[in-house]
């Protein structure tokens, strides 16, 4: 799976939490603590993606 993949599947996964989280009864501990997993993966994946941006020499012109 690729990066973008990943980031991807997280967002839905990201929402889908937030909107069980909404729900009445829901385990709220257990939903917080799933999201601050998925939320430092996609912080993680961020970071790296613009790392590799940035590393990405931009073309010059003369």
């Amino acid at each position: 799976m690729n990066t973008q993949d990943r980031i991807h599947n997280l967002q839905q996964r990201r929402r889908h939490l937030l909107a069980r989280r909404e729900c009445r009864g829901a385990p709220i501990a257990a939903l917080d603590l799933e999201l601050t997993v998925v939320r430092s993966e996609l912080l993680a994946l961020y970071a790296s993606q613009r790392a590799s941006h940035a590393a990405i020499p931009l073309a010059q012109t003369n």
